[in-house]
């Protein structure tokens, strides 16, 4: 019972619910009758009356005595009544449209009479291009204000405002949003208001940022006037044409100034928080200077060049602005990176200075202060950091880096046997080496690490290197273009997967639209391709065809050239019609007048071409289309190539367009005789980011925005080229002063990748050293620089980037210093395979393989030795030790030492390595201990056990 009541109450409700819908939106009728006449009271015929409510709710037109009379129906509780008049012989509009209220809440019955004033009209020409945004502005309105007061000029009810949207006369009368009707003999002038997105800009403080990376956009409302004098004053039926450049261009010159003076202001900002903004503030220099000439080209009508300075003037300072935003932020998330490199640098300092322990502690300690200390004063990002902060950072730094450097060693270097460890155990070892060697040859040393040190200061303080979004302007290849214009693509597709390669963009008809409103444009051809395919379009008998052209015979400016190429039949003219390479004839059996099929498109052939691949568009590039080849199926690697001609398929933009994956791919704009094409294309490009090729005097040029990156200062590798050549004198000489040592490293079995990583080992440390140091004294030539009369034009390197930049170049130099070393080690070392030799091939089944090790041990270091490879064997005696050395036995044979093991290393279950060795240290010619070892088993096991036992050798060797 209780679910009954309640479904009958819903049911109660639901229907009131309907019924007050009904009654909310009960319409009234409306009648409404008058008459429409001219300013004399002669009666208006064929004058128009609309009656608008939210919609058109009526509309009729007035008869010979400028009568009208209409009934609508309405659920609008107020409505506005239009009416206007427009002579089709005029150049404009003559009278002024008129406006009553009707309050239509219930039925109605109504006489409205209008007398039209007398009007003129104003046409808004040109395109509205701020320069903060790319975008094209589709919401704007034009008010007709009073020149002195500002305020709307009002007409009865009737406003003038017109423009876009719903809320303006032009949508009400249904005229175009650029024409303006004014009453005649009045002043007025008119106000401009638009709104568009745009990047957010600058970033706010100590965000990441990254110039162009459009994760947030803004909407701006942007007002501006256009008025001369005391105002403009037309007489009945007079048209004026306002050019909105004119004055939208000199509105954004009045938004240029204050962002000048805040750009300085920040300016000021950063540099009194101790950066150094030299190049920030030539560039807002060279912002003055591109502003100063720009009122001279507005007045000369010269607007598209005006646009195009003024444009990179703004791109400029917001480039400004943003490597200032962007220096504080790296200063903060760098110092705690250099804080930590400077330790490193410290620790390093110690071993290379110090051979003892404590000795080193007290180095590095001594090193790392006044480093740090140092970096507090002349780095501007530890200014915001508190003393107490910036020592607590510094200590955990170096401590971490005295923890890491340390242990790192002792836990690798005793690593041996196959495999990763083991070779940065041998890296250590190299290293060790390469530090003793520095020490020992301490002024040599020393002379390299000023030249580094020299070069990685010249780097840091006299170079830089930055990226800036803006225009690009260059030549476009060397072939010469067939016409002369500008064509436009959209900007390039980056292709996600192979199987994209070659895709782009299509030309959409906001675009085509766009380009006709651009300054002396006075042609736009369409030209459409297929997007490159690894299948083709369609097959003729079994030709197959890749490409699809579509153009536009009567506007094409390439056309007559087409025709010039067809050899047989007639041009093309007419949609549905095609043409076809001449091979095509002959190998399909074609004729005139047959047709052909391509993706279910129907084609009539009008002829045969020959030749078209040498038409060169205006980037002088063949029209062929391009298609997609596998060059390699696993993995799929396409390459994109030009069609070849009897691939292709000729015919007209709206035929080609009806083919699948046909798209327009480009639009040439013809210009008047006497354009300036250059301005105009940079234009183009400027203003909404597609790319424009301008093709004149026979060459081509492209213009599109982008990042590009700018060097300022001194060029970096002149001094460059001296440190390599002063690194290669000092290791020449270095190699004849270490000749007899490289003999002796040679001599005693070291390879030549040991004696190369002990040259290389040597630079490295230099490098790092020199490099990290000489980073951190071209940091404090920042504040000298600053109080110089004459101070270099260059971006301070505070990001941690730089440094690594710096340990680069510094490494490089030592390294590619080193080369010849590394040659000589190679020309002198004997390497591992010719070391070994084949031993007794004859007296068993099992051969003998021989090798020397590389070492040569006094009688007072034979026990050491010996007990030292004992205890190594040991740690690989357990079962399931990778190798596993067992069966060990050290027997005395008069002065000589017999030491016999098996070596064993199990890969897997059918894969074992096994030796069975014998290593001999008896006295040579000169009294000392050479060690041989003898190996029985196949090449490669005694290869990996020769390995094995050589590591160990010269991990000794090294202690």
């Amino acid at each position: 019972m209780r679910k009954r009541s309640t479904v009958l109450l819903l049911a109660v409700l639901l229907a009131s619910s309907f019924t007050g819908l009904c009654e909310a939106q009960e319409s009234s009728s409306i009648s409404v009758e008058g008459f429409v006449r001219g300013p004399d009271g002669a009666p208006l015929r064929n004058a128009t009356v609309r009656l608008w409510g939210f919609y058109l709710e009526a509309e009729v037109s007035t008869d010979s005595r400028g009568r009208y009379e209409f009934s609508a129906a309405t659920t609008e509780a107020s409505c506005q009544l239009y009416a206007f008049y427009d002579d089709p012989d005029t150049a404009g509009y003559d009278l002024l449209p008129s406006q009553a209220r009707l309050d239509t809440g219930e039925d109605l019955m109504a006489c409205v009479n209008f007398t039209l004033q007398p009007a003129a009209t104003v046409r808004v020409t040109g395109q509205l291009k701020p320069v903060e945004s790319t975008m094209k502005i589709h919401k704007f309105a034009f008010d007709v204000v009073d020149p002195v007061e500002g305020k709307g000029i009002q007409q009865g009810e009737y406003r003038l405002v017109y423009g876009t949207g719903m809320n303006v006369q032009s949508y009400f009368l249904g005229s175009d949003p650029s024409t303006l009707i004014v009453p005649a003999d009045t002043p007025f002038a008119v106000a401009v208001s638009s709104s568009y997105q745009h990047e957010r800009y600058p970033p706010s403080r100590f965000r990441s940022y990254r110039w162009r990376s459009r994760t947030t956009k803004i909407e701006t409302f942007n007002e501006f006037t256009m008025v001369e004098g005391e105002g403009f004053r037309l007489g009945a039926g007079e048209v004026l044409e306002l050019d909105i450049r004119r004055y939208s261009l000199a509105a954004d010159m009045a938004r240029i100034g204050p962002m000048i003076e805040e750009a300085e202001d920040e300016l000021s900002e950063v540099g009194e928080q101790g950066f150094y903004v030299a190049a920030e503030s030539h560039d807002i220099k060279e912002a003055k200077e591109f502003l100063s000439g720009i009122d001279e080209k507005i007045e000369g009508q010269e607007y598209e060049a005006a646009y195009v300075g003024l444009r990179q003037v703004y791109l400029k300072l917001q480039s400004v602005r943003g490597r200032l935003e962007a220096v504080i932020y790296e200063a903060n998330v760098s110092l705690k990176v250099l804080l930590v490199f400077t330790a490193v640098t410290s620790v390093a300092l110690g071993a290379l200075l110090a051979d003892n322990g404590l000795l080193k502690l007290i180095v590095t300690l001594g090193s790392f202060a006044p480093m740090a200390l140092y970096l507090r004063q002349v780095f501007p990002g530890s200014s915001v950091i508190e003393p107490g902060g910036f020592a607590s950072m510094a200590a955990t730094s170096l401590l971490g880096a005295l923890i890491v450097l340390s242990l790192l060693p002792r836990m690798l270097g005793g690593a041996v046997g196959e495999g990763g460890l083991a070779r940065v155990g041998a890296v250590v070892a190299v290293f060790s080496m390469g530090s003793r060697s520095l020490r020992r040859r301490k002024l040599r040393s020393l002379f390299t690490f000023a030249t580094i040190l020299t070069l990685t200061m010249s780097f840091v303080a006299l170079t830089s290197l930055s990226t800036s979004y803006g225009l690009i302007y260059n030549r476009y290849g060397n072939a010469k273009p067939d016409t002369e214009g500008i064509m436009v693509r959209m900007p390039f597709y980056p292709p996600n997967s192979e199987f994209e390669k070659g895709v782009f963009s299509p030309i959409i008809a906001a675009t085509i639209e766009w380009a006709w409103g651009n300054e002396a444009v006075v042609n736009v051809a369409e030209l459409a391709e297929s997007i490159p395919s690894l299948r083709p379009y369609g097959r003729i008998g079994e030709w197959p065809i890749f490409g699809v052209i579509g153009v536009q015979p009567d506007v094409e400016p390439l056309m007559s050239l087409i025709d010039g190429a067809v050899v047989e039949g007639g041009p093309l003219r007419e949609e549905g019609d095609c043409l076809l390479h001449r091979y095509m004839r002959n190998n399909a059996r074609l004729e005139v007048g047959d047709q052909i099929v391509i993706k279910g498109v129907p084609m009539r052939i009008v002829g045969f071409f020959g030749g078209v691949r040498r038409i060169a568009d205006v980037d002088g590039v063949t029209i062929l289309p391009d298609y997609q080849v596998l060059v390699s199926p696993d993995p799929p690697t396409i390459e994109v190539r030009v069609c070849n001609e009897d691939a292709v398929v000729i015919t007209t933009l709206e035929t080609a367009l009806l083919i699948d994956r046909v798209i327009v791919s480009r639009i040439d704009v013809g210009l008047e005789p006497g354009a300036d094409l250059e301005i105009i294309g940079k234009s183009m490009a400027l203003s909404r980011e597609f790319r424009v090729w301008i093709s004149e005097g026979g060459e081509s040029h492209i213009a599109y925005m982008g990042s590009q990156i700018g060097g300022k200062g001194f060029p970096i590798v002149v001094p460059w080229a001296i440190v390599i050549l002063n690194v290669v004198t000092t290791m020449l000489n270095s190699m004849f002063e270490r000749r007899r040592e490289i003999d002796i490293l040679s001599g005693i079995g070291l390879n030549p990748m040991h004696i190369a990583g002990v040259f290389l080992a040597e630079a490295s440390i230099l490098g790092v050293i020199g490099g990290s140091i000489g980073y951190l004294m071209g940091l404090g030539l920042y504040p000298v620089m600053k109080n110089m009369a004459w101070a270099p034009v260059v971006s301070q390197k505070v990001s941690a980037v730089w440094l690594v930049a710096s340990l680069g170049i510094a490494v490089a130099s030592v390294v590619f210093g080193s080369i010849v070393a590394l040659g000589w080690s190679v020309g002198l070392t004997p390497s591992l395979t010719r070391r070994w030799n084949l031993g007794d091939q004859e007296t068993g089944e099992k051969t003998a393989w021989e090798t020397r090790l590389p070492v040569r041990i006094a009688d007072e270091s034979l026990e050491e030795f010996l007990s030292y490879v004992m205890d190594y064997f040991k740690r690989f005696s357990g079962l399931d030790s990778i190798p596993r050395i067992s069966s060990v036995k050290l027997v005395k044979e008069g002065d000589a030492r017999v030491m016999s093991f098996v070596y064993c290393e199990m890969g897997s279950s059918i894969h074992v390595k096994r030796t069975d060795n014998v290593m001999t240290l008896a006295r040579d010619e000169e009294g000392v201990y050479a060690p041989t070892m003898a190996s029985r088993g196949d090449r490669d096991a005694a290869r990996t056990t020769g390995a094995f036992i050589r590591k160990i050798v010269i991990r000794w060797s090294t202690e």
